[in-house]
């Protein structure tokens, strides 16, 4: 049985509102620079993917360190925990939905910005409630590998 309660008190609160906005910007940025390699510079999608997802992971634990969970002090630890779940997250889960996704809609939309944009939202959405239930367990709770 789904616990409600839990799931309220998960995704209902100040910190789920503010990931939300702190993964809106990231995503404009990851989008438009992954959509600028893709497109314009013609770069295969998957590095185009790693290039700008590695930019944007960079803002991003800045802005959820301080803005989201305004965790003051944070340690080398908590950043390692922070970008390795990330990539995991990002590198490996959202580039298999972006394979995934490119091969399903390359044939309906046929321009490649179009796509670009198309296809790294769905891999942008593919991955944020990981992001979310991680960034949570790294920076609220007590940062203890073994349990992440």
């Amino acid at each position: 049985m789904i616990n409600t309660k839990k799931l309220k008190s998960t995704f209902l609160n100040k910190h789920f509102y503010r990931f939300i906005i702190v993964g809106t910007i990231n995503s404009i940025i990851d989008i438009t620079l992954f959509t600028t390699f893709h497109s314009y510079f013609s770069l295969n999608i998957i590095t185009a993917n790693i290039i700008s997802t590695s930019l944007a992971i960079s803002v991003s634990f800045i802005l959820n360190k301080h803005f989201v969970f305004e965790k003051k002090n944070t340690t080398h630890k908590h950043l390692f925990l922070f970008v390795f779940w990330t990539l995991i997250n990002v590198w490996l889960v959202q580039s298999i939905v972006i394979i995934i996704a490119n091969s399903i809609f390359k044939t309906y939309i046929h321009n490649a910005y179009l796509l670009s944009v198309f296809i790294k939202i769905i891999g942008i959405a593919s991955s944020t409630i990981l992001n979310f239930l991680r960034y949570r367990k790294i920076f609220l709770d007590s940062v203890d590998a073994q349990t992440l």
